[in-house]
């Protein structure tokens, strides 16, 4: 018992995330919307000189600014991809160039399932 208990502290300290990717994170949580909001004028910007899109009425704002709905639909959009983009770059990374799943302490799965029950 007190070997698992042993086992179990050490794998809890190897599972600690370093506070390199802790700020690293912070970092782009904040980021990530500045770079949407960017791509989301530049995007309406390109869509007022070539018209590839009409915004319907429904989606103007009242006060100064008209685009002010479809700005924040934008980045919304934008940063939710963005975040994809990232979020599937680190699983392709941490797959590739991560640790191995298992241990060389672990024990391969068993394959044997058992015979099939009858009644």
């Amino acid at each position: 018992m007190g070997y698992q208990t042993s086992v179990h502290k050490e794998k809890e300290e190897k599972q600690k995330i370093h506070p390199v990717w802790r700020a690293i994170g912070c970092v782009m949580i904040v980021i990530i919307p500045v770079i949407a909001f960017t791509g989301a004028l530049l995007f309406l910007e390109y869509n007022g000189e070539n018209h590839l899109i009409t915004w319907p009425s429904e989606f103007a704002a009242p006060g100064n600014d008209a685009f002010l709905y479809i700005k924040i639909g934008l980045t919304f959009a934008f940063s939710l991809i963005l975040y994809i983009i990232f979020m599937v770059f680190t699983f392709v990374a941490n797959a590739a160039l991560g640790p191995s799943r298992y241990g060389p302490q672990d024990v391969p799965q068993a394959r044997y399932r058992g015979k099939d029950y009858k009644r």
